[in-house]
């Protein structure tokens, strides 16, 4: 099974991606949660995925964060919850936010998900509700704590506005990070992105 590629970006599309290692390049279905915190093309990237085999193919699913891989295994295993289904969940919201939901039995924010009906979301309900508390208690205590504050699209926007901007990955998620306390989801990115900047010269 393949957990991880560590190599080149060569691709990326609204989908997909493609890493090359050792000359070899895999294309991964990534979740636009991903593509939205890629790196350049060119520049190195680790990538954690989820190898799905059936009889007649193989496809990685990737994400960045190890715990957001763990979290999209458990959530195919629910029925009717095939791969495809599962990246629509964590493009449509974050792996944290997406926690909560289902642990607090939120159908209406589940249903959100093109392709995902009542049924569907209260049977992840059912079969996930009492399993992530143990699975994810770290990542859970953060979601719960913070239903409103979680940095969620509106974290994916100015990850990508100060990637384009020039800023390196790290300065941003510090300055993010100082800035969380101050930022709120319904802030408009322009909003966002000036309280961040304080953060960012500091």
């Amino acid at each position: 099974m393949i957990q991880f590629l560590s190599g080149i970006l060569s691709e990326a599309t609204e989908e997909n991606i493609v890493v090359e290692c050792g000359g070899v390049g895999y294309e991964v279905s990534v979740p636009t949660t991903v593509i939205a915190n890629l790196p350049s093309i060119g520049d190195s990237i680790k990538i954690f995925t989820h190898h799905y085999i059936r009889e007649d193919s193989q496809s990685l699913y990737g994400f960045l964060r190890t715990q957001d891989r763990l979290l999209f295994g458990t959530l195919i295993s629910v029925s009717g919850v095939g791969p495809k289904v599962g990246i629509r969940f964590f493009s449509a919201m974050h792996a944290d936010q997406l926690v909560n939901a289902i642990v607090a039995e939120d159908v209406r924010l589940l249903t959100s998900v093109p392709g995902v009906g009542k049924k569907l979301a209260e049977r992840v309900i059912i079969e996930l509700k009492d399993k992530l508390p143990k699975l994810y208690h770290l990542e859970l205590s953060t979601a719960t704590k913070l239903p409103g504050k979680p940095l969620l699209r509106l974290g994916d926007d100015l990850n990508l506005a100060l990637k384009q901007l020039g800023y390196h990955q790290e300065e941003i998620r510090n300055a993010i990070g100082r800035a969380s306390e101050q930022l709120d989801e319904s802030m408009s990115l322009e909003s966002a992105l000036k309280v961040v900047f304080k953060h960012l010269v500091s």
